[in-house]
């Protein structure tokens, strides 16, 4: 093939479950797709097969190769698949792309590129932390920090400085930028098949709480500060009412022991808890709601990634409340796409969230269809920035 236009999109995106890695491998092959490319994956999962099946996700068709692999007999790119594939895929393969996460991985893609003159582009979403796993032997588990701690640096402060990268946040881009090497592609979304649809009446306010329990043990979220304010602004005669999928009121007494008795007097009043549900059962919720909320302190890890719930809730046209950790105040607007804290500060947060409790039909009503017309999170927004950064890699390449 003279003009090839594939990429092969490496990762574990586990597209079954749906997960956050899912949804943005199939945004950016959207985006692809629009420029004229294909797209096809490799999708790491566990096991110890290599077949190819056609991806339908309601929407969109995709080539999807799954390449399996057992974590204590091979690491991963001992596996039999990647090779063969790029074999397979020769003459058509432009480039690849790599949903990256170790830095001997990214090492090895890195030589096949070069060896065939294919482009070799990392998707940066976080800034990893290596994790000290207490259930393990601490002699093993020490060895398995220190070695991660030592890909981690590898990774994210000599590879990636040295390959072209599709960031998720302006402060990776930032990092990343050199010589138009980084570009910025926040988490997008494709226009969902429904529209946000509860605002009937005045009172009350309908509120979706989405939580996600490995937010909460990546201590990204601050959801006690959601409860918190959902006590005060009781006691201030507010009407409201927050829906909480994700965490049982049992959990949430677990994990807050010093605010238990505050959320015993909400619970049943104007906080719902729902337990665990499925992804598209509570984007449906989402988009029945008047907000979602959710807040996020300010530190290294918010501000290097960005909040799936934030993308999925405009993705339903539904307006946010939350905190301007990272990127999100470039894209909560306050009146028009929802209401963000000027800080991450608790006294900031409770005033953002008073300020959606105490808004108007008319102004829900209005910041919906903002983002009904102009979702600045849709993926075909994020089609020209990323033609110009592909299109500048071309040149050099």
């Amino acid at each position: 093939m003279n003009n090839p236009t594939t990429f092969l999109y490496i990762g574990s995106f586990d597209f079954r479950s749906n997960f956050g890695t899912a949804k943005r491998a199939k945004a950016l092959a959207l985006i692809l797709k629009e420029l004229g490319y294909d797209i096809c994956f490799l999708d790491i999962i566990f096991g110890d097969e290599f077949r190819c099946r056609a991806f339908d996700d309601g929407y969109n068709d995709f080539r999807v190769f799954e390449v399996g692999y057992m974590r204590q007999r091979e690491t991963f790119f001992a596996l039999h698949g990647f090779n063969d594939l790029v074999d397979l895929l020769k003459g058509e393969l432009r480039g690849i792309i790599y949903y990256h996460f170790y830095s001997w991985i990214s090492y090895r893609i890195r030589n096949v590129c070069k060896k065939n003159n294919l482009l070799f582009i990392h998707d940066v979403t976080e800034w990893y932390y290596p994790v000290f796993d207490n259930k393990k032997s601490v002699r093993r588990a020490l060895v398995e920090y220190i070695t991660r701690s030592i890909d981690i640096a590898l990774s994210m402060r000599v590879l990636l400085k040295r390959t072209p990268c599709i960031c998720i946040s302006q402060n990776l881009t930032r990092y990343y930028a050199k010589k138009g090497k980084a570009c910025w592609l926040p988490f997008v979304t494709e226009k969902r098949a429904f529209q946000n649809g509860h605002t009937q009446n005045e009172m009350p306010v309908c509120f979706i709480s989405a939580i996600n329990s490995f937010s909460l043990a990546e201590k990204k979220e601050r959801f006690d500060w959601v409860l918190e304010a959902i006590y005060d602004l009781m006691n201030e005669g507010i009407s409201f009412v927050v829906h909480v999928y994700g965490m049982t009121k049992d959990v949430a007494f677990a994990l807050f022991p010093e605010i238990e008795d505050k959320i015993a007097i909400c619970s049943g009043k104007l906080l719902m808890f729902h337990g665990q549900m499925p992804n598209a059962a509570v984007l449906r919720q989402i988009a029945l709601s008047d907000y979602a909320i959710f807040a996020r302190e300010q530190n290294r890890r918010t501000s290097n990634g960005f909040p799936t719930k934030l993308s999925e809730a405009f993705a339903c046209s539904t307006p946010v409340v939350t905190t301007p950790a990272g990127d999100a105040a470039h894209f909560v607007i306050n009146g028009k796409t929802g209401y963000c804290a000027k800080n991450c500060t608790y006294e900031d947060f409770y005033s953002a969230f008073r300020m959606a409790a105490t808004s108007s039909m008319e102004q829900r009503l209005a910041m919906q269809k903002v983002l009904t017309v102009d979702n600045p999170l849709d993926y075909s927004k994020w089609v020209l920035p990323t033609k110009k950064f592909i299109d500048h890699l071309l040149q050099m390449n």
